[in-house]
């Protein structure tokens, strides 16, 4: 057994004691209610880290960013949203004030590289939380490509305006989560705190890598597992899992 292998025997091995040991299954509806302690205890350790920088990848209508704000106003916050409708909606059309809410809400996906790519949104769907940059794997759904901007993690956040700054990121980017993570390996991640990301154990999208690479590039990054929330459905094993810097 290579060293590869026995660091994600670890995590899998961590994140399944400390499951056990916290028990996140509460309540009637148990995989609601965990997953929303989960994301609780996670906004709770900025309370106690303070990151300067908290980024959403993923964000949707942002909430998470949001909330953080509230708890620490003096971070600053950084909500990206890729879908152009969702963020015309959520902008606009809902009226969110996020600029009065001190939330920097843009209108950009998080991946890989800088450029341009497209974003696979649903046709019958207006506002949709699962549209991505990756095809689903399964077919029957009609989907339409539109072109967004992009920008990895390194590129952005890697001006001299950023330069003394550490950060905390929640990412939930549908099916991209390895994607984000490899456009932070040059900087960005020997400068974050904690994470949060969203992952699969199960192929659900065309060209997806799943949960045990991601893993591998926040091992190689000091990261460890803390926590864990796992969804089961008929196409994936869909995890959430919380991480911290080792020295943190």
């Amino acid at each position: 057994m290579n060293s590869n292998q026995l660091d994600l025997n670890f995590v899998q091995l961590s994140l399944m004691q400390t499951a056990y040991f916290y028990r996140f299954q509460f309540g009637n509806d148990w995989r609601k209610d965990s997953a929303g302690r989960l994301q609780e205890l996670f906004k709770n350790i900025q309370k106690i880290i303070k990151p300067k920088v908290c980024i959403e990848a993923g964000a949707h209508e942002a909430n998470f960013s949001i909330s953080v704000k509230k708890l620490l106003p003096h971070t600053s916050v950084y909500a990206f949203e890729a879908d152009p409708t969702n963020y015309e909606h959520f902008k606009k059309e809902k009226g969110q004030d996020f600029d009065t809410l001190g939330v920097n809400y843009l209108n950009l996906a998080i991946g890989d590289k800088t450029g341009i790519l497209d974003i696979h949104r649903h046709k019958d769907i207006k506002i949709a939380g699962n549209n991505s940059l990756k095809v689903r794997k399964q077919g029957g759904e009609k989907y339409e490509a539109v072109s967004i901007p992009i920008v990895s993690l390194d590129d952005f956040f890697g001006s001299n305006e950023f330069s003394t700054d550490d950060f905390s990121i929640w990412i939930d980017t549908e099916g991209c989560a390895y994607k984000v993570l490899q456009g932070a390996e040059k900087q960005f991640l020997d400068r974050t705190l904690s994470l949060f990301v969203e992952v699969e154990d199960k192929g659900f999208w065309l060209g997806q890598k799943q949960s045990d690479k991601v893993f591998q590039i926040l091992l190689s990054k000091s990261f460890i597992p803390l926590f864990y929330w796992l969804a089961i459905g008929s196409f994936l094993r869909l995890t959430s899992t919380l991480f911290r810097k080792k020295y943190c």
